[in-house]
């Protein structure tokens, strides 16, 4: 029988700080993508509000800086997908590989999830 001692804590075997780093890279890149948002968004009002009055050669002007943001966004837009594909991915190896060391654990964790959804779905449908 295993004591407390001897069990792997999350902190030592590194999990623990994987998952804050990923966790404060989320949120990084979350802010970015949503700042990038947000600035796209002003950008277009402000062109709509421009555009009734500009010229030939500052309705083009507009137009480039209007396509240099929507490209700023796409850009954005893609770091933020290859950021969480990243993330899963690695969750996913992480829980396999806890399957594999513990698998009547997790026999019996994904039991009780079952009897734990199945309780609440009965009682949904009453």
């Amino acid at each position: 029988m295993k004591t407390h001692a001897e069990r792997p804590d999350r902190a030592r075997n590194g999990h623990a700080e994987a998952a804050s780093n990923q966790s404060a890279a989320a949120a990084e890149a979350l802010s970015g993508a949503s700042q990038e948002l947000h600035d796209f968004i002003a950008d277009l009002e402000e062109l709509i509000q421009a555009t009734t009055s500009l010229t030939g050669e500052e309705l083009a002007r507009a137009k480039v800086k209007l396509y240099d943001r929507i490209e700023a966004a796409r850009q954005a837009a893609g770091h933020l997908h290859r950021g969480m594909l990243g993330r899963t991915r690695h969750r996913i190896r992480v829980v396999n590989s806890y399957v594999q060391e513990q698998p009547w654990k997790s026999i019996g964790i994904g039991m009780a999830a079952g009897l734990v959804a199945g309780l609440l779905l009965s009682r949904r449908s009453s």
